[in-house]
């Protein structure tokens, strides 16, 4: 082999070696993507607008239907402010204050949603257990 063939072939095993290692890091770095859950799963949001599965989607945009903002909750004569939001899984829960019109008390809010079905505790008390997202309008 001539000094040139050499230098040819040492040069096209080096190409392919570098190939080899480009796509030994790529597929690690899939699977590594697909085996970690927070990476790999995304949560729907709960802001919009819900209403009272025993009275039904007729609520959705009058006052009774719940509206749920990123910081804030809203229904017929009840209104909350948060200042601070956390997301666990299908679990978020806010803190702040909630005001009836007559008294605002501080207030934490946890709203957990489960196939399709949004379950909502004020301090600590079950409220709402059956809320359904209104139709988009």
């Amino acid at each position: 082999m001539s000094c040139a063939e050499v230098i040819r072939h040492d040069r096209a095993h080096a190409i392919v070696g570098h190939r080899r290692q480009i796509l030994r890091a790529l597929a690690t770095a899939a699977i590594a993507v697909a085996a970690t859950p927070t990476l790999a799963q995304q949560y729907p949001t709960i802001v919009g607008e819900w209403y009272m599965e025993d009275y039904g989607p007729q609520d959705c945009g009058t006052p009774f239907g719940a509206k749920i903002g990123p910081m804030s909750y809203a229904e017929d004569t009840y209104v909350c402010r948060f200042d601070d939001v956390r997301r666990d899984g299908w679990k978020v829960t806010w803190n702040g204050s909630c005001s009836d019109g007559n008294t605002t008390e501080s207030s934490q809010v946890v709203a957990i949603e489960t196939r399709g079905r949004l379950s909502m505790w004020f301090n600590g008390y079950s409220a709402l257990s059956a809320l359904r997202r209104c139709p988009a309008r």
